[in-house]
């Protein structure tokens, strides 16, 4: 209840850094969540957790699943202000935490591997209809757009005589792709 007063929530998540001050409340918290859904489910719970302590839990304000999915739409309209902010829809694909557009790139990462998965008549990551398809072409999101890059940075060089190794092509690509981010 102390993370309760000083946040106003029960929602702790589970970080990875031992630094953080509620690094072992977090573990607690993910492996209650574990065991809550294994219960759910009909499985086997590695720790015991009674239906008054759900309860007690759920009383507190304490949230099951925090990993909240967020609409098409809404990702769309992000993407969309992301373009006319910068003028294209290449997110930075960081895993950076504190990045501004964390949960737009990782978006965008897994529309490319669905859209990539789809082409090649596989499973996609998350679904991706025709239409949610044609609504992010009209807004110019490009679906290679590090292919292009590197062909852009490929045909650059061969103008100017220039010509490079495979491996240090693809190294200037993603470096001029950082940059391009920035």
């Amino acid at each position: 209840m102390a993370f309760k007063a000083e946040c106003g929530h029960c929602n702790v998540t589970r970080t990875n850094s031992r630094n953080n001050k509620h690094y072992s409340l977090g573990n607690w918290c993910n492996n209650i969540r574990q065991c809550h859904k294994a219960i759910k489910e009909g499985g086997i719970s590695k720790h015991r957790l009674s239906k008054a302590d759900i309860k007690r839990l759920e009383n507190a304000g304490f949230e099951w699943n925090l990993s909240k999915k967020v609409p098409f739409d809404e990702h769309l309209k992000d993407l969309i202000a992301f373009k006319a902010e910068f003028g294209h829809c290449n997110v930075t694909q960081t895993r950076s935490r504190n990045h501004k557009h964390l949960s737009l790139g990782l978006w965008c990462i897994d529309i490319r591997r669905s859209y990539k998965a789809i082409k090649k008549g596989g499973m996609p990551r998350c679904k991706l209809s025709k239409a949610n398809i044609q609504r992010l072409e009209k807004a110019a999101f490009e679906w290679h757009f590090l292919d292009k890059l590197i062909n852009t940075l490929i045909n650059y060089l061969h103008s100017t005589g220039i010509y490079f190794s495979s491996l240090l092509l693809v190294t200037v690509a993603l470096y001029l792709l950082l940059i391009h981010h920035k």
